[in-house]
Protein backbone atom coordinates (compact mmCIF):
# COMPACT_ATOMS: atom_id res chain seq x y z
CA UNK A 1 0.00 0.00 0.00
CA UNK A 2 1.23 3.31 -0.76
CA UNK A 3 1.38 6.08 1.80
CA UNK A 4 1.13 9.57 1.09
CA UNK A 5 4.07 10.26 2.12
CA UNK A 6 5.43 7.62 -0.54
CA UNK A 7 3.05 9.17 -3.25
CA UNK A 8 4.24 12.43 -2.63
CA UNK A 9 7.69 11.42 -3.53
CA UNK A 10 7.25 9.41 -6.44
CA UNK A 11 5.34 12.29 -7.47
CA UNK A 12 8.10 14.37 -6.94
CA UNK A 13 10.02 12.16 -9.03
CA UNK A 14 7.69 12.07 -12.26
CA UNK A 15 7.49 15.88 -12.15
CA UNK A 16 11.39 15.99 -12.35
CA UNK A 17 11.43 13.46 -15.42
CA UNK A 18 9.10 15.42 -17.41
CA UNK A 19 10.53 18.64 -16.84
CA UNK A 20 13.84 17.08 -18.04
CA UNK A 21 11.57 15.55 -21.42
CA UNK A 22 10.61 18.94 -22.02
CA UNK A 23 14.13 19.73 -21.94
CA UNK A 24 15.08 17.63 -24.19
CA UNK A 25 12.52 18.00 -26.81
CA UNK A 26 12.35 15.72 -30.25
CA UNK A 27 16.43 14.93 -29.58
CA UNK A 28 17.56 11.44 -29.77
CA UNK A 29 18.79 10.11 -26.78
CA UNK A 30 21.02 6.88 -25.82
CA UNK A 31 21.43 4.77 -22.90
CA UNK A 32 25.00 3.91 -22.14
CA UNK A 33 25.21 0.91 -23.96
CA UNK A 34 23.40 2.60 -27.08
CA UNK A 35 25.70 5.41 -27.18
CA UNK A 36 28.90 3.09 -26.77
CA UNK A 37 27.19 1.46 -29.63
CA UNK A 38 26.93 4.43 -31.30
CA UNK A 39 30.20 5.51 -30.96
CA UNK A 40 31.98 2.51 -31.27
CA UNK A 41 33.60 2.59 -27.97
CA UNK A 42 32.82 0.16 -24.53
CA UNK A 43 30.70 1.07 -21.69
CA UNK A 44 33.50 1.82 -19.26
CA UNK A 45 35.26 4.39 -22.07
CA UNK A 46 32.00 6.11 -22.35
CA UNK A 47 31.18 6.50 -18.70
CA UNK A 48 35.06 7.60 -17.86
CA UNK A 49 34.71 10.13 -20.88
CA UNK A 50 31.49 11.59 -19.12
CA UNK A 51 32.65 11.41 -15.81
CA UNK A 52 36.19 13.14 -16.87
CA UNK A 53 34.02 16.35 -18.67
CA UNK A 54 34.94 15.43 -21.92
CA UNK A 55 31.46 13.90 -23.04
CA UNK A 56 27.99 15.39 -21.89
CA UNK A 57 25.75 14.01 -20.03
CA UNK A 58 22.73 13.63 -17.89
CA UNK A 59 21.19 11.38 -15.27
CA UNK A 60 17.79 9.75 -15.03
CA UNK A 61 17.47 8.20 -11.78
CA UNK A 62 21.65 6.85 -11.22
CA UNK A 63 21.73 6.14 -15.23
CA UNK A 64 23.72 7.75 -17.73
CA UNK A 65 21.90 9.19 -20.91
CA UNK A 66 23.74 10.83 -23.80
CA UNK A 67 22.02 13.62 -26.52
CA UNK A 68 23.19 12.44 -30.20
CA UNK A 69 24.12 15.86 -30.93
CA UNK A 70 26.44 15.99 -27.92
CA UNK A 71 28.25 12.86 -28.72
CA UNK A 72 28.51 13.94 -32.43
CA UNK A 73 29.96 17.34 -31.49
CA UNK A 74 32.67 15.09 -29.05
CA UNK A 75 33.62 13.59 -32.00
CA UNK A 76 34.22 16.92 -34.10
CA UNK A 77 36.40 18.21 -31.40
CA UNK A 78 40.80 17.66 -31.77
CA UNK A 79 40.50 15.62 -28.68
CA UNK A 80 37.41 13.46 -29.72
CA UNK A 81 38.74 12.76 -33.21
CA UNK A 82 42.35 11.59 -31.33
CA UNK A 83 40.43 9.46 -29.17
CA UNK A 84 37.99 7.95 -31.70
CA UNK A 85 41.09 7.26 -34.10
CA UNK A 86 43.10 5.76 -30.55
CA UNK A 87 39.43 3.47 -30.17
CA UNK A 88 39.22 1.96 -34.04
CA UNK A 89 43.22 1.27 -33.52
CA UNK A 90 42.21 -0.72 -30.28
CA UNK A 91 39.25 -2.48 -31.92
CA UNK A 92 41.54 -3.63 -35.36
CA UNK A 93 44.39 -4.89 -32.39
CA UNK A 94 41.33 -6.67 -30.39
CA UNK A 95 39.90 -8.61 -34.20
CA UNK A 96 43.35 -9.50 -35.37
CA UNK A 97 44.18 -10.96 -31.58
CA UNK A 98 40.93 -12.98 -31.90
CA UNK A 99 41.55 -14.19 -35.53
Amino acid sequence: MINDEHFDALMREVLALRAEVAKIGNQVVFTTPEAAEYMRCTVDWLRRAAKDGKIEYFLVGRDMRFRKVDLDAFRATPVGEKAMAKLQEMAKARMMQQS
